[in-house]
């Protein structure tokens, strides 16, 4: 009996303490994570310790293995809430990883299905009337689940010890000596007991174990500041400690007094009632009172407003709002409608000059007369329309409507007037009204300048934005006008190189038909047919060669695609190739495969890639040089590379090879510097790229230049 008496005061407690943390720390902030996981954590200890408890009462045998099972499938729950925990405190947000918080919520759920099913607890035998559940198979990967859960806490908190200090490496310390208590001494003294020497008599003291994290817990956040609630707590200790004393003091002189007025004895319970009544009286005066004070001002228009209250209307009203206008109208119908003023206005000038007026109350903008604007800036005070003598200043103030005005400036920098009108309710300003204007004054002035500089700054952005446009569009209209000067180019080029090439032609057969008829007669005419000859047909191949890069740049160039033969093309420019190279004695080599590789393209085309490349390494070969084509097939692309000993090209001019009419010097040839287009290399490239291949350099000093073509190999039945 006195077990069970202690163990239900414990377990009162218990709840109290729990309930009491779990609510504090919540409010104290519902947004941040570490506050909601302590709070949910703490919210299922207390459901499981409630139905622990019931589960262990004196019942039949059928409702204690229900209540057995359902208090500990509130188990894996609070594991969850553990490692959560562990892995968030003292972040406002969820460290986990969205994947590793997933998995540990689809195995938190599994497990609690496994709890509730007949695999965890078989059944329930009544030992001294108390029962004694008999685990099943579906104890291991609980058991299983609860130290992989409690130890990964364990482990994260410890590597968060060691990377903290101060307060929080002491707040980490508790938290870890909290979990290791709470469910080391369960293990010690509920699970081994019952699982393995079905013995339950340690179940009563259940709550004092889950009493020890609370605790714990409970001493860090007053000791160590853990979720930063102290002052809650100090505040809340004080306002009990006020209510304690007023009540004692009411009820004191309720005694007192009722002895001197009354011949009856007073009960306890009337001295009670007065007490509490006197303290709710007390404590909503200052409500009621705000309460009438409120409506009786909207209809009497009493002077009466909280100038706390309205300089921090103010105060934040300057600090947040950049824009002039906004800052202006919102401090204007802020500050008049507390003060209960009829209008008011900003008045911006400087250089005996206004530049705007921001105004509220008025019906339309008032006009003010510079000259007399300026009187009242020169006073350099705050000027009280009711404090003047009849003077000029006073008959200005007068025609313009202002009851107060106030120059504003800051750092010697002039910047305008502040006006305010008559009160509504026909008094004069009252010293607290003069003492808010006093303490805002500077604050305003320096405001306003922030938020003038913040537009001019605004107007210069827009305005350079405005400059770039037009800049921009200027250049677009440039770049039209470029593009259809660079189309008259290629059309021009294009109408050139035909009306070129036949003539060209033309020229070229007449010279090679003289020089049939002059071989053998007179060497001198036939040497100077020979050099006309080779002029023309030079001048033949620079209008193919243009006329192909009009049409290439013109987006006209239309390739004939069939199944190409590499293999055969290579052979027949090898072939032509080898008259030219034998006079210098330049040995050519042609290596290919015992497979023949086709791809799909223009053979034209490509025989002239191949005729462009191949020149090139003759005329850059030294007499008894040597030049290698090989022809492979890599993981579906044709590979031609075409290799020439003897000459260099460096990275940098490497990358410069393939641009129109860029002629590279090489080293290494040994010949006299070669004469072309500088068009052959570039229209190779542009014609590799219409077949989606591409074209690449390699070099090495003192060995020679490679030139790789790579053609995507494609099976030549598919179109």
């Amino acid at each position: 009996m006195f077990v069970a008496n202690i163990s239900n005061v414990i377990v009162a407690l218990t709840i109290i303490l729990n309930t009491a943390i779990s609510a504090i720390v919540y409010l104290r902030n519902r947004r941040s994570a570490t506050n909601i996981l302590f709070s949910l954590l703490g919210v299922t200890i207390l459901i499981w310790l409630v139905t622990t408890m019931i589960s262990f009462q004196p019942l039949d045998e059928a409702s204690s293995l229900f209540w057995i099972r359902f208090s500990t499938f509130f188990a894996p729950l609070i594991c969850f809430f553990f490692l959560t925990f562990a892995h968030t405190v003292p972040n406002p947000k969820i460290q986990m990883k969205t994947a590793g918080f997933f998995i540990l919520l689809f195995s938190t759920y599994l497990i609690m299905l496994l709890i509730i099913s007949p695999f965890t607890f078989v059944k329930v035998t009544m030992v001294n009337n108390f029962p004694n559940p008999a685990p099943g198979v579906g104890m291991i990967p609980f058991m299983i689940f609860v130290g992989a859960t409690i130890g990964s806490s364990i482990f994260i908190l410890v590597k968060k010890l060691r990377r903290s200090s101060g307060i929080a490496r002491h707040q980490i310390r508790l938290i870890i000596l909290g979990i290791i208590s709470m469910p080391g001494l369960i293990l010690l003294t509920n699970v081994i007991p019952i699982l393995i020497f079905q013995n339950n008599s340690l179940v009563p003291f259940t709550p004092l174990l889950t009493l020890s994290f609370i605790a714990i817990t409970g001493y860090a956040i007053v000791k160590h500041r853990f979720f930063d609630i102290r002052f809650i707590i100090a505040r809340s200790v004080s306002y009990s400690i006020l209510i304690a004393f007023f009540g004692i003091f009411y009820s004191f002189l309720f005694g007192v007094f009722s002895s001197f007025f009354t011949i009856q004895n007073i009960q306890a319970k009337t001295v009670t009632v007065s007490a509490v009544l006197a303290l709710i009286m007390t404590f909503s005066f200052q409500t009621v009172k705000r309460f009438i004070e409120k409506y009786t001002d909207r209809f009497l228009y009493q002077d009466r407003y909280d100038t706390s209250q309205l300089l921090y209307d103010l105060t934040l009203i300057m600090a947040s709002t950049l824009k002039f206008e906004d800052l202006s109208h919102q401090f204007l119908k802020t500050l008049i409608a507390e003060m209960r003023v009829s209008k008011g206005a900003i008045i911006l000038a400087n250089d005996d000059k206004i530049y705007d007026v921001i105004h509220e109350g008025y019906s339309k903008t008032p006009e003010y007369s510079e000259k007399k604007v300026f009187s009242l800036i020169k006073q350099n005070r705050i000027i009280v329309f009711d404090e003047l003598p009849e003077d000029e200043t006073k008959r200005i103030m007068r025609d313009m409507g202002i009851f107060v005005a106030v120059n504003i400036n800051t750092a010697g920098e002039q910047i305008g007037l502040l006006t305010l009108g008559e009160k509504l309710s026909g008094d004069i300003y009252s010293v607290d009204d003069i003492r808010v204007i006093e303490i805002i004054e500077p604050e305003v002035a320096v405001a306003i300048k922030n938020a003038l500089s913040y537009d001019e700054i605004s107007k210069f952005n827009l305005t350079l934005k405005e400059e770039i446009d037009q800049a921009t569009a200027d250049l677009r209209n440039a770049n039209k006008k470029l593009k259809e000067l660079d189309k008259l180019k290629d059309e021009f080029v294009s109408v050139a190189s035909h009306e070129l090439r036949t003539p060209m032609t033309a020229i070229k057969n007449y010279l090679w038909l003289a020089l049939e008829n002059e071989k053998g007669a007179n060497k001198e005419v036939a040497k100077d047919l020979n050099i006309a000859y080779s002029s023309t047909e030079r001048l033949l191949k620079l209008v193919e060669d243009m006329l192909t890069v009009s049409r290439i740049e013109g987006k006209r160039l239309v390739l004939k695609t069939e199944a190409v033969v590499l293999d055969e093309v290579i052979k027949q420019v090898y072939d032509e190739f080898t008259v030219i190279a034998s006079p210098r004695k330049i040995t050519l080599n042609f290596t290919k495969g015992k497979k023949q590789i086709t791809v799909k393209g223009d053979k034209e085309k490509l025989r002239e890639v191949i005729q462009n490349i191949l020149g090139n390494a003759i005329k850059f070969t030294p007499d008894q040089g040597l030049i290698n084509i090989k022809l492979a097939e890599k993981d579906s692309v044709a590979v031609i590379e075409i290799f020439n000993s003897g000459s260099f090209i460096s990275k940098e001019d490497a990358d410069k090879l393939f641009e129109k009419f860029r002629r590279i010097e090489t080293s290494g040839s040994g010949q006299s510097p070669v004469k072309g287009t500088g068009l052959g290399l570039y229209i190779s490239r542009q014609l590799v790229k219409y077949h989606k291949g591409k074209i690449e350099v390699k070099s090495e000093k003192g060995r020679g230049t490679s030139f790789i073509i790579s053609l995507p190999k494609q099976d030549v039945d598919k179109k």
